[in-house]
C-alpha cells in the first residue's frame, strides 16, 4: 500500500513541477512577441515591395 502512495506522490510532484505552458521565462516571451511582430512586418511590407522596386535592367539583359 505504501508503494502506491509513494508512486502517487512522485507522479503528483512531477505534474506540479511541469507547471503551465504559460509559465515561461521572460526570454521565451520576448522571442515569441518578437517573432509575431516580425511576421506582421513582413505582411505589411511584402505587398509594397513590388511598387517600390523600379526595374533598372531591361528584359534583354535579364537572360544571359
Amino acid at each position: 500500500m505504501s508503494k502506491d502512495v509513494t508512486t502517487a506522490k512522485v507522479v503528483n510532484q512531477s505534474i506540479q513541477e511541469e507547471g503551465s505552458i504559460l509559465k515561461q521565462p521572460k526570454s521565451v516571451w520576448a522571442v515569441f512577441f518578437a517573432s509575431i511582430i516580425a511576421f506582421m512586418g513582413l505582411g505589411l511590407v511584402d505587398p509594397i515591395l513590388p511598387i517600390t522596386i523600379k526595374p533598372t535592367v531591361e528584359n534583354d539583359q535579364t537572360f544571359l
